[in-house]
């Protein structure tokens, strides 16, 4: 046996804790001082290792990580030339498909490198075991460097190495290492699996064959050997390995089993004995991040239960994972001292808070929390279940929700917010942007939105070329404001939906369970449909305006019969000043134009003709975007028409106050005759009271 000292390995500083990322730059700057090259070619796989991983993470933290990095490196030259670029894969990973009598034992790592150490020397004592395939799932130190510092070497120890991925997924990595096996049984095994050295003369395996943990045969504190096994390559292959649906923690050792047994395979229990788990906490089994939890939902979501229970839902309400289901595709990057390097063909990312339904969600969430605190028994119904974990600490969820003995709630030592605690609401940041229809709408999308979820407002309201002016200068507002975009909060979601590709990809529901603070940049409405349109309108109609702006709405008669707003610069033939060049994309200005153009006041003056038959006394309230409207309506109309008279049409302050004073007014007719592709009309009839809007080019 090529190995040597197994059972005593040094403990090197990589075998005892996962690395910070400072260490990892630390240890690659001694490294490159000390001008050892086998020392400096292993500092820089770390390295290298960590950007890309992190890189890949789709989790608050990781953009700290990566921003921390940079920033150490930024004035080391000898580490900045180093960084990490883009690999070219070549040819698709297919694995040999000779298959030999024998045993390939398979296990998978993230990250759990000190596990690796410990439990390794207990698999390699068994001379039965043909070969170890280690999956390396992007570990931010790899595990073929752990291995050689510990002096761990055999050459039935095979390594893939997979690149760039930022979560473990069980399902994706076992499912690639099963391929990659040349003997016709498999054991697979998890990382912090200890085998006994009685283990292949006390259990029974072989082709035709399940031998697995059970977690109701397991004693106190072992129930998490269920997902070892051993099983028939050919049989394990013929259900298609693991479900790859299941990209989270929990159910997927349980579906399989299943599918298993289904197909004939006859399913017998590991002796007890003979496996061993290495206790660790939750959460490097469910890979989250450690961070202060906000919600109830925060707080669930640690639990396994909840994802054994989501998972099992969701498996069962979709079509069975078999032969005809694809596994994912990898691609080789390299292939050097034992280690195969390969990448997915296809980018992949796990946003967990979209897998399952809400009511699904709700139902997971039921389940743990009664499986965790004894006696406790959930009674509302689900949509109340959901709503409660947003808005309220676990604690204080489960005593509205259910009864039951709130000490052994008491006595959990994740559920630490006392009832009645005012817990911390996470942000909404409204960052307006463009001109005032299209902020006060975007800002009346985010208030809504904030209500619903339970959400601080703030209005961030920066003056430039668009919109020059305060917010307090058009309105007498009292709740959250900012006047700078270089202030948003610390590990914040920053989402720009002036982006029109994104902006036409981006669902708002994506954003219901973020426990972070939220930055949305934004000219648009981001919340469509109940309950959100008639919050919308109710915050826009509580905005109080400023005394000046009251002054001017004062000064005019109201109401008025017929409201008209005609936005007709920008028109095929008139002087788009109003835009400034670059907001729009080609076709959105071509649709802005073609709008523009059939807002003229000619069209608007046939349709008040014909509204002007039926009833010869009605008055008309107009507001326009330039001068000729304002003449040739008081010319025809003459003293039928009221307006608030201007000399000016610009982005100042004094014309805002007057924009906004004609939105009021607007809104306060029976009927709007409005501007298509104009969200001044559309903020108008927004601020109204059942309100008939006829718009230009539609309607007439």
């Amino acid at each position: 046996m090529a190995h040597t000292g197994l059972c005593n390995l040094p403990r090197s500083r990589t075998g005892k804790e996962m690395q910070s990322s400072k260490d990892i730059v630390a240890n690659l700057c001694d490294a490159l001082a000390s001008n050892d090259d086998s020392s400096t070619a292993r500092a820089g796989d770390s390295f290298r290792s960590l950007i890309r991983t992190q890189l890949s993470v789709r989790n608050a933290k990781s953009p700290s990580v990566v921003a921390s990095v940079y920033n150490d490196v930024l004035k080391r030259p000898e580490i900045w030339r180093d960084l990490p670029r883009f690999e070219e894969a070549g040819e698709e990973f297919r694995p040999d498909t000779v298959i030999k009598p024998g045993f390939s034992l398979v296990t998978c790592c993230m990250n759990r490198n000190d596990h690796l150490l410990r439990t390794l020397p207990t698999w390699l004592v068994h001379q039965e075991i043909d070969e170890i395939v280690i999956v390396d799932w992007s570990s931010e130190i790899p595990v073929a460097i752990s291995l050689d510092e510990a002096g761990i070497r055999d050459p039935r120890v095979r390594i893939l190495r997979v690149e760039d991925e930022g979560s473990w997924i069980l399902s994706h990595a076992y499912n690639v290492g099963f391929r990659a096996t040349t003997k016709d049984k498999i054991v697979k095994v998890d990382s912090d699996i200890i085998l006994n050295a009685e283990f292949f003369n006390r259990n029974s395996m072989g082709v035709g064959k399940l031998t697995a943990g059970n977690w109701r045969q397991a004693e106190s504190g072992q129930s998490h050997v269920n997902g070892f096994f051993v099983v028939g390559r050919e049989d394990l292959m013929a259900v298609n390995g693991f479900n790859e649906r299941i990209v989270t923690y929990g159910w997927d050792d349980d579906d399989l089993y299943d599918r298993l047994t289904d197909s004939g395979v006859e399913r017998v229990d590991v002796d007890p004995d003979t496996i061993r788990h290495i206790d660790h906490s939750d959460t490097r089994r469910i890979d989250r991040p450690k961070s202060k939890p906000v919600t109830g939902w925060d707080e669930v979501q640690a639990f396994p239960q909840f994802w054994i229970s989501l998972n099992r839902e969701t498996a069962l309400s979709s079509a069975p994972w078999d032969s005809s289901s694809p596994m994912a595709g990898f691609r080789v990057l390299g292939d050097s001292g034992g280690v195969i390097r390969v990448r997915r063909t296809y980018p992949f990312g796990v946003d967990t808070n979209l897998i399952g339904t809400r009511l699904e969600r709700a139902e997971a969430a039921v389940s743990a929390i009664q499986h965790v605190f004894d006696g406790v028994k959930i009674t509302a119904d689900r949509e109340a279940v959901d709503y409660a974990l947003m808005t309220r600490s676990l604690k204080d969820a489960i005593v509205v929700l259910g009864s039951g003995p709130l000490q052994s709630v008491e006595k959990n030592d994740k559920v630490s917010v006392p009832i009645g605690h005012s817990h911390h609401k996470p942000k909404l940041i409204v960052d307006a942007q463009h001109g005032l229809g299209n902020r006060l709408r975007a800002i009346a999308s985010g208030a809504a939105f904030a209500q619903v979820h339970d959400r601080d407002l703030v209005v961030r309201w920066v003056p430039d070329e668009h919109c020059d002016c305060s917010f307090t200068s058009l309105f007498d507002f009292d709740g959250a404001l900012e006047d700078t975009s270089d202030n948003n909060p610390e590990n914040a979601l920053e989402v720009d939906l002036m982006s029109k590709a994104f902006r036409e990809a981006f669902d708002s529901t994506s954003l219901v369970h973020d426990p972070r603070d939220i930055v949305i940049q934004s000219a648009y409405r981001f919340t469509f449909g109940a309950p959100y349109d008639e919050l919308e309108k109710d915050f826009l109609r509580g905005l109080k305006p400023s005394a000046d702006v009251q002054e001017m709405i004062d000064s005019v008669r109201s109401p008025n019969d017929i409201a008209v707003h005609v936005r007709m610069n920008g028109g095929a033939a008139t002087d788009p000043h109003g835009d400034v060049p670059g907001d729009w994309s080609k076709s959105e200005d071509e649709i802005a134009r073609r709008a523009r153009s059939r807002s003229h006041y000619g069209f608007f003056f046939k349709r008040i003709d014909e509204l002007l038959e039926s009833t010869p006394n009605a008055t008309i309230f107009l507001a326009s975007d330039n001068s000729e409207s304002y003449g040739a309506f008081e010319t025809k109309y003459q003293e039928r028409v009221t307006s608030l008279p201007r000399a000016v049409y610009d982005r100042s302050e004094m014309q805002l106050k007057y924009a906004l004073a004609d939105v009021i007014l607007l809104s306060r007719a029976p009927l709007l005759l409005g501007s298509n592709w104009s969200s001044f009309t559309e903020i108008a009839h927004s601020m109204s009271q059942n309100q008939k809007l006829e718009m230009s080019g539609q309607h007439f």
